[in-house]
């Protein structure tokens, strides 16, 4: 897809996209997850382990998503 930048500067216009879906469709996939009890996966992480945490993504060996907590 060619864009022309200045159409949208001057048009005052944007592109946008998303992975994950739209509002409603994101408020129906955490509607089905909370009746079917489907909890994600996370790596828990002290916010004093910030800069292991840091350092696992680096290296690529975080699975799923790394959360910090107090």
């Amino acid at each position: 897809m060619q864009i022309n930048l200045l159409t949208l500067l001057f048009g005052q216009k944007m592109v946008s996209s998303t992975g994950i879906g739209s509002p409603p469709t994101m408020a129906t996939m955490l509607n089905f997850a909370a009746r079917h009890n489907i909890l994600p996966t996370v790596e828990m992480f002290k916010l004093s382990e910030v800069n292991e945490a840091i350092e696992k993504l680096r290296e690529g060996k975080v699975r799923y998503r790394v959360v910090l907590k107090h």
